[in-house]
């Protein structure tokens, strides 16, 4: 099995490693731009985002003032996978708000709005009516029963996988008993990944549960990482049963290999850099978790007959040990070097949804790793190191029970990594490239701040038309970075210009983290300037 499972590891990892790095897609430019008046009605809306994303039908949504819908409904990738477009019918004169949904890479959807006014209407669009647009399609119970598929997925996989494990390695007489542990996780395990593919497509489009009578909803789910890894994490499940069918060793391996891989193909595992250090860190992560909860979950249910046989339960007691003890060293290792990227930093491990989730998972974490050190320093050395008498016969019912407390805790530390695998990363919620659009004058500008966070920054201003063509840029352009709230600023530069209508300044000057204003003014002649505020929030 050591075999067969290096040689899969080593594919694996390759594979997994060649894939590109992406993150949350940024919105980076709109066609309209967002708050803009236009003389006559724009022929269609058109989205561009820093890298490719998934688009369905109803991805862009245009609505009127009264809340009525008015696009085409047939919203696709434009020239490449970055833009998004739908088509408009001639607009009257009014005001217009446009909600937008796509995917990112990771498999978690992304939605914002913008507004746009043809004619000089005068007419504006309530804020409520914007939000109700947006969250428009989103649905609690959508998503609580995408979470408890993700629960029950991850749940049945590990302890298939660790079971698997605990039955070659350690070889209990009750035989029996783990098989039929296995059999169970893996159908659970299948129907859970294979049902997470239409509730994604539900989470995903914005059409709720009418998602699941849509063919082409169904189409474009079934292309997403998410359906990758149910389909992968399918397939290994079915080899962890031909395995445990025949018992063939290689089978087994590949199964292992497999569950852990699928938790690789989506999430923030696939969009986090440096790709590779993060892939080693989760699939070891992983890995050891399958062998505790595995191993534990296989352990509880031979226990009661083991116990039996006192000196059969001694030998079991006492590998099962050792296996714990040496699934622990990836499982922390893992979890605290993919802590520590996903998070960055301890403000942001206080102050952000993703940060706080965290705690909470690392304090389930930890009471259930106090319960398993007293079983190992206490429980175990007693019952393995003393021969059974009747005044040590408590301890094995002692053990039964920190076991099944073990158990629960360790049930709900995977319910909330189901939940923090669909919340946006620490650090990019706090940080990370930040993309603003704003109107220009006749154009838009469009600011792009990588990383956004305290220290060198670069900034790059796009100047574009309103049909996102470049203009020609004329005068000078000065920038001026200002932090109100802290009385910095503000301060003067020059960007240079690093292509056509392409403005690019690196240096330290947003060396403070919170809200910041860039100000870009251009010089179009003696007597008039055009000017531009963009805001932007630097992470620490």
């Amino acid at each position: 099995m050591r075999r067969a499972a290096a040689v899969a590891i080593a594919v694996v990892v390759l594979m997994l490693a060649a894939l590109p790095a992406l993150a949350h897609a940024t919105l980076v430019r709109t066609d309209p731009v967002d708050g803009s008046v236009l003389e006559q009605s724009p022929p269609s809306i058109r989205l561009e985002f820093d890298e490719p994303v998934m688009v369905t039908a109803s991805s862009i949504r245009v609505y009127n003032a009264s809340g009525a819908r008015v696009d085409r409904g047939d919203a696709d990738h434009a020239a490449t996978s970055l833009e998004v477009t739908v088509t408009l019918p001639d607009l009257p004169p009014g005001a217009f708000a446009t909600t937008w949904q796509v995917v990112s890479a990771d498999g978690h959807p992304i939605r914002g709005a913008l507004v746009f006014e043809i004619g000089h209407s005068g007419e504006t669009i309530d804020e409520g009516l914007i939000d109700e647009l947006v969250g428009e399609g989103r649905s609690r119970t959508v998503a609580a029963v995408g979470w408890m598929l993700r629960w029950a997925t991850y749940l049945a996989s590990l302890i298939a996988a660790g079971a698997v494990v605990f039955r070659h390695r350690l070889q209990p007489t009750a035989l029996d008993r783990v098989a039929w542990l296995v059999r169970w996780s893996v159908v659970v395990g299948i129907i859970a990944s294979l049902l997470q593919i239409p509730v994604f497509a539900a989470e995903s489009t914005g059409l709720g549960w009418g998602a699941i009578g849509s063919i082409p909803a169904l189409r474009d789910a079934l292309s997403s990482s998410v359906a990758m890894a149910a389909l992968v994490r399918v397939g290994a499940l079915a080899a962890l049963l031909i395995g445990l069918g025949r018992n063939l060793v290689f089978w087994s391996g590949l199964g292992v290999v497999g569950v852990v891989a699928a938790e690789m193909l989506t999430g923030h595992t696939r969009t986090t850099d440096p790709a590779f250090l993060v892939i080693i860190a989760a699939a070891v992560h992983v890995f050891g978790a399958a062998i505790w909860i595995g191993g534990l979950s296989a352990f509880a249910v031979v226990y009661p007959e083991e116990r039996q046989s006192p000196p059969e339960a001694v030998r079991l007691v006492r590998g099962f040990s050792t296996l714990a003890t040496w699934a622990l060293v990836p499982l922390l290792a893992g979890g605290l070097a993919l802590s520590s990227i996903q998070v960055g930093s301890r403000d942001a491990l206080t102050s952000t949804t993703y940060g706080r989730t965290l705690l909470v998972k690392i304090s389930l974490a930890a009471i259930v790793l106090g319960v398993a050190l007293y079983n190992n320093r206490v429980v175990v050395p007693t019952l393995t190191g003393t021969r059974v008498r009747e005044k040590v016969k408590d301890l094995w019912g002692r053990l039964g029970r920190t076991v099944r407390i073990e158990l629960v805790g360790l049930v709900a530390v995977v319910g909330v990594t189901a939940m923090l695998v669909n919340i946006q990363p620490a650090i990019s919620a706090l940080g990370g490239p930040q993309s603003v659009v704003v109107p220009f004058g006749q154009n838009q500008l469009s600011v792009i701040v990588d990383p956004a966070r305290a220290g060198t920054n670069e900034i790059h201003l796009y100047i574009t038309t309103p049909g996102g063509l470049t203009p020609l840029i004329t005068g000078e352009v000065t920038m001026e970075l200002s932090m109100p709230a802290g009385d910095i600023g503000p301060i003067v530069r020059s960007p240079r210009l690093a292509g056509p209508a392409h403005f690019l300044h690196v240096g330290p000057e947003l060396a403070v983290a919170g809200e910041w204003q860039i100000l870009l003014r251009q010089r179009v002649s003696d007597f008039e300037e055009v000017t531009a505020v963009a805001g932007v929030t630097i992470g620490r």
